[in-house]
């Protein structure tokens, strides 16, 4: 009705103006009034759970000189930009303010300080290099950026930004473009603070006389001053050390941070470049570490870390008397990169080869079992390498290229593994970056279509069921297959909001097939290993059906048996009551896998589908036969129904019908097709092929 559009309108608009009344119009960022209601909101629940809650202020480094030598324009461009590069280096959790003018306030829920720190120096480094690629030409911008921690005993948000606050005129007071924490130390102490004349104590050793001969000309009082003098710059001294220890090293490890690790990175560059010398730099990634620090709890899980970091340092210490290094080149250096990675320099290095000798040596070391606690914990891990000067020759692109190739090692089926970095990996990682940021908008979009591949019952002729599989309708490059995006959707965690598209567009063609007279269908949709993990999955499913009115009854769905194995317990579980709810379940590509009898007679399922790689020679090969015939035969003792998947010639057809074969799938009924193309293959009554007569 009229009532209900305008109602409607309005709270779209309401929508609309509290977004605008809670954002600053510059930068997107929440204003200063809206950030202050969500850092109350957030401090509070971290205080009363006990949890982590970093705070970070960031200002830009000479920002006045910037708008007087270049404008206010470039000015405006300059803060967009730090507000882009905040948004990009934060979670949706996290809370982005615009506290006023060049400074910002970023509030990390859950995030202990050393990883602020990390989450910090990624955001200083980013300005530094966006603003080289922005403004070739000038000017050269760089950031400074104070953090603090709700475990520094901040009473209130106020307190806890004013020690980031601290913390950042400390890094512009050191020279600027610097990540610094906040320490107790910043804080001014009262027993340093000059006492008033009218507050100082009378000395009554002395007379009247002799008190007002006292003056700070006196020897006394000049001794006094020195002697307080030299105390206040003992404590700076100290102050400045402590300071510039905790700005270089990790607090938990006491290794080197990688702030230090990037300079270092930079002197062996220099090395290298003047001793014609290799330096290697490696990112050493701990697998699994969130469920072990679950598992072993907080301060397990940072023993945990202390021992592998002796560990490393160990293995670089001792070389068994193999000549690794030069005489004269600078120990290696260990240094921790993040919550669960470790970085590795190695310097003037005579090939490559030394490199993968200390990585085998790494691995025999860390995967020895580690005590914590009375309990062994045994660990995986994986490395990335990258050279100079052969892969690049910046401490920057060293590192990005071995976390590159860390990435690569990790994506292995195998574990522990090591790889070199080399251009290819780049080329795949800026690829897989494209395609994370179109899966994202396609998501967003819905840029998804389903086709639909008949099935045929071999006996009637009559299409029974039909397949449903998705494509991309790919705004630039027009249907793109599933092959080229799943695996990788599947890996980011993207699979989750597709299947469920998936699955409703499925049931809302099955309903709309059903509403015009084509009642005897049923639906197969293909699960992801990823879906079957979730412990709401099935209750997922279940909605979904009665949104759609789709009879369960119709609904197959189809898992592979490696899915099976891999999560045996959840999925089976998950199966069985989709199963008792009238569903269908279907084994796909059954013999690809690992096959188990005794699997398939705990598992809820109805139908075997044989994979298209058996079926293709099948004329030919009688390896191929004689395992398509024992599946048929095995699956029809088991009380289980039989598709065969891939037929595309009626020779194909004629053998399957000999052995009983129950429905077949392929190009000889169809292609997949979209739903309007394939419906008017399902009204027919039967398909006419001819099966050849014995």
């Amino acid at each position: 009705t009229q009532l209900e559009i305008t109602q409607s309108e309005v709270q779209q608009q309401n929508k609309e103006l509290h977004y605008l009344a809670t954002r600053d119009p510059m930068t997107n960022c929440l204003n200063r009034r809206s950030f202050n209601e969500q850092f109350e909101v957030a401090f509070k629940a971290a205080k009363d759970n006990n949890e982590e809650l970093s705070c970070i202020m960031a200002d830009i480094d000479h920002f006045k000189l910037v708008n007087d030598n270049y404008g206010h324009g470039v000015g405006d461009e300059i803060i967009i930009l730090l507000a882009d590069i905040l948004h990009a280096n934060t979670r949706k959790i996290d809370i982005v303010g615009r506290y006023g003018g060049e400074e910002f306030c970023i509030v990390l829920p859950g995030i202990p300080i050393d990883e602020a720190v990390s989450v910090a120096e990624r955001i200083r480094l980013r300005v530094k290099d966006d603003s080289i690629n922005s403004y070739p030409d000038g000017p050269n911008i760089t950031a400074s950026l104070g953090v603090s921690s709700i475990f520094d005993h901040a009473v209130d948000p106020a307190e806890l930004n004013n020690q980031a606050d601290s913390a950042l005129y400390v890094a512009k007071e050191s020279g600027r473009n610097k990540v610094i924490s906040w320490t107790p130390e910043q804080a001014i102490p009262e027993d340093s603070q000059p006492t008033p004349a009218s507050e100082q104590v009378p000395d009554e050793s002395l007379s009247d006389n002799e008190q007002k001969e006292v003056t700070p000309s006196s020897d006394g009082e000049v001794q006094r001053l020195k002697v307080q003098i030299k105390h206040l710059q003992e404590m700076a001294s100290k102050f400045s050390e402590e300071l510039q220890h905790k700005q270089n090293y990790d607090s938990l490890t006491g290794l080197p941070n990688q702030t230090l690790f990037y300079d270092r990175i930079a002197q062996a560059i220099n090395r290298g470049h003047r001793y014609n010398y290799l330096a290697a730099v490696l990112t050493v990634d701990i697998d699994l570490f969130s469920q072990l620090n679950n598992t072993l709890g907080r301060t397990g899980g940072d023993l945990l870390l202390k021992r592998l970091a002796d560990r490393i340092n160990g293995i670089l210490r001792d070389t068994d008397g193999v000549a690794l290094f030069s005489s004269e080149s600078d120990d290696p250096m260990v240094s921790r990169l993040g919550a669960d990675e470790f970085g590795i320099l190695l310097t003037d290095l005579s090939s490559r080869e030394t490199a993968t000798w200390i990585i085998k040596r790494l691995f025999d070391t860390l995967l020895q079992p580690v005590d914590i606690e009375d309990k062994k914990v045994f660990i995986q891990c994986n490395v990335g390498i990258s050279l100079y000067p052969d892969d690049a020759d910046s401490p920057e692109d060293l590192l990005q290229h071995s976390m590159t190739a860390k990435q690569h090692a990790k994506q292995m089926h195998d574990q522990n593994n090591f790889q070199f970095y080399d251009i290819k990996m780049q080329e795949l990682s800026i690829k897989q970056m494209h395609l994370e940021t179109d899966l994202r908008r396609a998501i967003k979009n819905e840029e998804w279509v389903l086709y639909y591949q008949p099935q045929m019952n071999i006996e009637t002729g009559r299409i029974k069921g039909v397949e449903a599989l998705i494509r991309w309708n790919h705004p630039e490059k027009g249907i793109v297959t599933p092959f080229e995006f799943i695996e990788f959707a599947e890996q980011r965690g993207f699979i989750i909001p597709i299947g469920e598209w998936v699955l409703k567009q499925a049931c809302i063609q099955g309903k709309e097939w059903i509403d015009n007279g084509i009642t005897d269908l049923m639906i197969a949709v293909n699960l992801s290993a990823v879906q079957l993990q979730l412990t709401n999955f099935a209750n997922t499913v279940l909605k979904i059906l009665d949104e759609t009115k789709f009879p369960p009854r119709s609904l197959e769905l189809e898992v592979t048996e490696t899915m099976l194995l891999d999560k045996a317990g959840t999925a089976i579980n998950t199966l069985k009551r989709l199963h008792s709810r009238g569903i269908k379940i279907s084994i796909d590509d059954f013999g690809t896998g690992y096959s188990s009898l005794n699997y398939l007679k705990h598992l809820p399922i109805d139908t075997l589908k044989i994979d298209r790689g058996f079926i293709i020679d099948i004329l030919t090969d009688d390896f191929d036969k004689n395992i398509v015939n024992t599946i048929i035969t095995m699956a029809h003792g088991m009380n289980l129904k039989v598709i065969a998947e891939g037929v595309e010639t009626q020779p194909q057809l004629d053998l399957l019908s000999e052995m009983s074969c129950d429905e077949i799938q392929g190009y000889l009924l169809s292609k997949p097709e979209p739903a309007e193309e394939i419906t008017p293959l399902l009204k027919k009554s039967e398909i006419s092929f001819t099966l050849t007569e014995n």
